[in-house]
């Protein structure tokens, strides 16, 4: 798209930590970290959005517990990213 002809929008997604509590019996305890961000490019002649991408990351170490020698551990790390474009009806029709 040509210079001037769109708009971007980038928004933030700031890093959090959740905090851990008990409730019917079970107690959680550990870190769920994440942070993500999305960039769009809005064409002004029409107001669509062209393109947008989107970033994210969650890591976390939970332990949930149930009582005496009951709890379940859970460990790991995600990264997503994906695009997705508007194609014109002439890309599409082109041999």
């Amino acid at each position: 798209m040509p210079p001037g002809r769109a708009a971007w929008f980038r928004i933030r997604r700031r890093p959090h930590s959740s905090a851990w509590y008990g409730r019917n019996g079970l107690r959680t305890s550990g870190r769920w970290a994440g942070s993500g961000e999305s960039l769009m490019y809005v064409a002004l002649p029409t107001g669509r959005v062209v393109s947008t991408i989107q970033e994210s990351t969650e890591e976390m170490d939970v332990t949930v517990t149930g009582g005496p020698g009951s709890s379940v551990r859970y460990a790991g790390a995600v990264r997503t990213r994906s695009q997705v474009f508007l194609l014109s009806e002439e890309f599409l029709s082109a041999p």
